[in-house]
């Protein structure tokens, strides 16, 4: 009897307290102390174990092998808001919401796989190694379309050495079908090879066929190419739009004589040193309207310093604006003169008051019925003259229109002024919030406290 009564004291205790196996001061409800395995959850056929917290919301989950013959080792959270999360070092880094999306460093993924956080304080990076003896670099494969597509797509980087190791984006097993970029910066389309910073190779078309399509978006629009060597001379091969003084010709000049020395006109005649066009369009008629355009810089020198401009435009001689080769000859830049030397009298300004006077629209073209979002140049030009040309209505001896631009580029400083302004209200805002989140909590502390003593 005695021994009975003892047992029993000893599992009350236990059962009341906390249990040790394998040791005398267990620091938890039950705890389990050993060098070897430790628990054991064995069934006849399948075995799980269930984690059921109480509350004022229902939550299960259970790992193990939940079903007959099952060999898929689960670890399920049954919550149907619920998310699965994982850490390291005392700090989530990974979660699988509900709806069987993955964050990495992202706690409300919003896509089958996020990877880190919306405010850049978990970076989103992915390192993806080669194949072990390959010439394969890391590898992305996306499978194609349910419908329309034919082919799946590889991102990639091979190379069997240094010359020819290549950045690889392509469809249908095939890399000359897409794009290579060396590690030397050539980009070639359509080959896997390029020898100049933009090759462009197509072998698939006995016919007349554009590597390179330029398509304007009028008929009264056009284009401009400029070259320039380093003495400051210039050659410029234009063709103006209907709107020309030669329409639809094609013409070349230089900045020596500022005459074009070559003009070339839709029914063929060509004209030397003429004055009677004075912009550049490009254009086709045929109902291909093709095109093709090759800058190469074939040199290796001062890539480094960004020495190479490919385009330059200048008023008086002086440069107003250019394109120009940039990291290390990796990309090119568009540059608009912005230099501090040629400002003054800065001044503060709220970029909100002037982003609500922008009137925007969803319109179509008339030409196309095409639609696009924009602003309407005259309202434009009450709020931001800068950035709009012309003048409402106009039109030339001949009543044809002359119609009015928007540099939309120019509306970007305004932007830009407008979001920061927006993020301090954002941050007050954030601010407020916390502070009556705190009182709110503070609040919901008393009433417990309250109600437990009744």
């Amino acid at each position: 009897m005695k021994k009975q009564l003892v047992l029993f004291l000893f599992l009350s205790l236990n059962v009341f307290a906390q249990t040790g196996i394998g040791t005398t001061t267990p620091a938890v409800k039950l705890h389990v102390k050993s060098n070897g395995a430790t628990f054991r959850l064995e069934g006849s056929d399948h075995s799980y174990m269930e984690l059921y917290p109480q509350g004022s919301i229902t939550r299960y989950g259970y790992i193990g092998y939940p079903n007959a013959s099952s060999n898929h080792l689960t670890l399920m959270n049954q919550s149907g808001t619920g998310q699965m999360v994982f850490g390291t070092n005392g700090v989530n880094r990974m979660y699988l919401s509900s709806a069987g999306n993955l964050g990495l460093g992202n706690n409300s993924p919003g896509t089958t796989l996020t990877v880190g956080s919306g405010d850049g304080a978990v970076p989103g990076e992915i390192t993806l190694n080669p194949v072990a003896a390959s010439n394969e670099g890391g590898q992305i494969t996306i499978n194609k379309s349910l419908n329309g597509s034919t082919v799946n797509w590889t991102i990639d980087q091979y190379g069997t050495s240094s010359a020819n190791a290549r950045f690889r984006i392509f469809g249908g097993g095939s890399e000359t079908k897409g794009i290579n970029i060396l590690e030397n910066g050539n980009v070639g389309l359509g080959t896997a090879d390029p020898s100049s910073r933009l090759h462009i190779y197509d072998n698939d078309y006995t016919g007349w066929w554009a590597g390179l399509f330029l398509d304007g978006n009028s008929a009264a629009s056009g284009t401009q190419m400029i070259m320039r060597n380093n003495n400051d001379k210039e050659w410029h091969i234009d063709f103006h739009g209907s709107s020309g003084l030669t329409p639809n010709a094609l013409n070349f000049w230089n900045s020596v004589s500022n005459v074009n020395a070559l003009t070339i006109a839709t029914d063929g005649k060509t004209f030397l040193n003429t004055t009677n066009t004075n912009s550049l369009n490009i254009t086709a008629n045929t109902t291909d309207n093709n095109g093709m355009v090759i800058l190469n810089a074939n040199t290796d020198q001062n890539w480094t310093l960004n020495y190479h401009e490919f385009m330059m435009f200048q008023k008086q001689g002086n440069t107003i604006g250019q394109i120009v080769a940039a990291n290390g000859g990796a990309g090119v830049t568009y540059n608009t003169t912005s230099d501090y030397r040629l400002k003054t009298d800065l001044r503060n300004y709220n970029g909100l008051d002037i982003v609500n006077k922008i009137k925007t629209y969803d319109f179509g073209w008339k030409a196309n019925s095409s639609r696009m979002h924009g602003v309407m140049a005259h309202e434009l030009q009450e709020v931001l003259p800068y950035a709009v040309t012309g003048t409402k209505d106009a039109v030339d001896e001949n009543g044809k229109m002359i119609t009015q631009g928007v540099d939309y580029g120019r509306i970007t400083p305004v932007l830009v002024k407008a979001i920061q302004e927006q993020e301090q209200k954002i941050n007050q805002l954030e601010k407020e919030k916390k502070s009556l989140e705190k009182t709110l909590q503070l609040i919901q502390r008393r009433l417990l406290k309250l109600e437990k003593k009744k």
